[in-house]
């Protein structure tokens, strides 16, 4: 059996793990509720449900559930050891839209300023084209905030955490209705905020 035969299953497994989420609000997306009913998310098993109001808090609140909003959340946060598979599997065919370093402003005093490298790059999982956000140097175990912008202004809202040592690892699954063209890429630690320009063709 040759090593790529290998790597297949690997990739299948890694996928489940990685897009679970995604691919449960792709389908909660396709949900229409009635009136007066909220469209939420089950933490146990991803699946969409429409709740009253009143029973849709309790659960948000117990973290039982997730409410969806209007723009769609997609959270992916990566155990260490799916991490280096990604990046096993992404040496095989990396393509960069954009790699840059720049400044985060810091808002505790006598820290100096953050200088994050971030890279974008296109790849392939399992048959999935996918885009890759990868970065280092930013606050440890925080949130980073990323929106992929049209020139319409139409964006696409993404979620993920840093590790300990602030570094970032994320696979995108590439929307099979994404038209090429410019997008602007921005990252926002919610502190500040830098933009990226990446073409897709």
């Amino acid at each position: 059996m040759n090593k790529k035969s290998l790597l297949k299953p690997l990739m299948l497994v890694l996928l489940v793990g990685v897009f679970s989420v995604i691919f449960a609000v792709s389908y909660a997306e396709k949900i229409m509720c009635k009136e007066g009913l909220e469209l939420v998310l089950k933490t146990s098993n991803k699946q969409p449900i429409c709740l009253k109001p009143d029973s849709a808090k309790i659960l948000v609140e117990r973290g039982w559930a997730t409410i969806l909003e209007e723009e769609i959340v997609h959270e992916t946060v990566i155990p260490a050891e799916k991490e280096r598979m990604i990046k096993k599997i992404d040496e095989m065919r990396p393509v960069y839209l954009a790699r840059e370093s720049f400044a985060m402003e810091n808002d505790i005093p006598n820290i100096a300023n953050k200088y994050p490298t971030v890279s974008l790059r296109l790849s392939e999982i399992a048959g999935l084209d996918v885009i890759i956000f990868e970065g280092s140097g930013f606050r440890g175990s925080h949130i980073i905030d990323i929106r992929i912008i049209d020139d319409e202004g139409n964006r696409i809202k993404l979620k993920t955490k840093t590790t300990q040592r602030g570094d970032m690892l994320m696979p995108w699954p590439i929307p099979e209705n994404l038209e090429p063209g410019i997008y602007n890429v921005q990252f926002w630690d919610r502190v500040s905020e830098h933009y990226l320009t990446i073409n897709l063709e």
